[in-house]
């Protein structure tokens, strides 16, 4: 999901995407985003400004991420908003020169021919501007799409009047949906289910039914591991199975299944989608494909986890300090990267159960570091979360969860 300032992203973006459009076609054209009763100082001449008036809830995701928290009101899952944006587009310029139709054509040609916010754009207009720096709408599962909204003459003299006094101006009002903002309370998670008894049934034909180990359906695809894509009419040249966006050469094709190794450095882990791309250029639906990260060991057998900087507070008897984990495969810098720590047994009748961001990375790393605060001194149950995948927990001969642990 995205922080706060996706509104505002979206925003910058639209400009950066139609100012690159109207100033190749129109000789000294420019976009802005000021009111439309503004400064004319301020608006362009020629040119087009535009103008967020208006923001909804989107109705298709509005109740997406219900129930947000469990019965005694602790945080199961971050709470999250789909807005959708409306926009006036408007075109100044020389009437005698017809400046403001052709800037129109310009912008309508570049959002019909480009209707949706790519990644690549999105992190260059975040790159060159300091008040989005910290912006993750790039990351974001779903892409910001436009498209033009058909306002009847009365609407658009209703829009136009909330401008004191100022003369209509040739226009165009845009919708953009979905943007999803994510608030930044952490949940509590509960120990994962050890056996799940869900059985899935297709009811259509698909190309691609699942992606499951080779190990087991039940068990986790990790890195290194072989993946078995199942469905139907699968066979043919294959040129290359896409797991993200990475390209990976197939092990096995065949007409009901193919099978892939997931060793290429260049995979992360988390939540990714699997295409079968054939020689012909044609392409298979996409399928979920969920990419569990590991925490690593040394030569000895040990996990890779170190707590530095303990400290204690002498209110509450609650500590603080430094945990540093080591992962594969590596960490995107981007990533969203949580730690969670739960009560080892023998715990307490409360099950004390922690969750902690990850500090910022400057580039993708295989070494992750949290700054934990208020835990409660014990041992503790070590798992990391990667974009949604979480690494797996080892059990005794009881079946009872007893690795990775570290004590606090």
């Amino acid at each position: 999901m995205s922080n706060f300032l996706a509104i505002a992203t979206v925003t910058a973006t639209l400009q950066a995407m139609l100012d690159a459009a109207v100033r190749e076609d129109v000789a000294g054209a420019k976009a802005t985003i000021v009111r439309p009763n503004g400064s004319n100082s301020d608006l362009p001449n020629p040119g087009v400004n535009i103008y967020l008036y208006q923001v909804t809830p989107n109705t298709a995701w509005r109740n997406a991420d219900l129930p947000t928290r469990a019965g005694d009101g602790r945080p199961v899952q971050k709470p999250r908003v789909a807005l959708d944006l409306h926009y006036l587009l408007t075109f100044y310029g020389n009437d005698k020169q017809m400046e403001p139709q052709r800037v129109l054509g310009s912008a309508v040609r570049t959002l019909h021919a480009q209707p949706l916010l790519s990644r690549d754009l999105i992190e260059s207009t975040v790159a060159s501007s300091a008040l989005l720096a910290s912006s993750d709408l790039a990351e974001e599962v779903e892409l910001v799409k436009f498209m033009p909204l058909s306002l009847s003459l009365e609407e658009l003299s209703k829009l136009w009047s909330v401008f004191f006094q100022t003369p209509y101006t040739l226009s165009m009002a845009y919708l953009a949906t979905t943007v999803l903002i994510e608030g930044e309370q952490p949940p509590q998670r509960s120990l994962p289910v050890r056996v799940q008894n869900i059985t899935a049934v297709s009811f259509q034909q698909a190309v691609i039914d699942k992606v499951v180990s080779e190990a087991g359906g039940n068990e986790p695809l990790v890195m290194g591991g072989m993946a078995l894509i199942r469905g139907e009419r699968l066979g043919g040249e294959v040129r290359a199975v896409r797991v993200g966006e990475v390209d990976i050469a197939p092990h096995n094709v065949g007409v009901t299944g193919i099978s892939v190794q997931l060793t290429d450095p260049n995979l992360r882990a988390g939540v990714q989608g699997v295409q079968v791309i054939y020689a012909n250029g044609s392409a298979s639906n996409v399928a979920p494909l969920i990419l569990r990260p590991a925490i690593a060991k040394d030569l000895a057998g040990n996990y890779e986890i170190s707590v530095s900087g303990v400290v204690t507070d002498p209110q509450d008897g609650s500590r603080s300090a430094t945990v540093t984990v080591k992962l594969t495969p590596e960490v995107g810098q981007r990533q969203r990267v949580l730690l969670y720590l739960n009560e080892a047994p023998p715990s307490t009748p409360t099950m004390r159960a922690y969750t902690f961001p990850a500090e910022p990375r400057t580039a993708d790393a295989d070494t992750v570091t949290f700054a934990i605060s208020g835990v409660e001194p014990g041992n503790y149950l070590v798992r990391v979360q990667v974009a949604g995948a979480e690494t797996l927990l080892e059990t005794d001969g009881s079946g009872t969860y007893n690795a990775p642990q570290v004590t606090i």
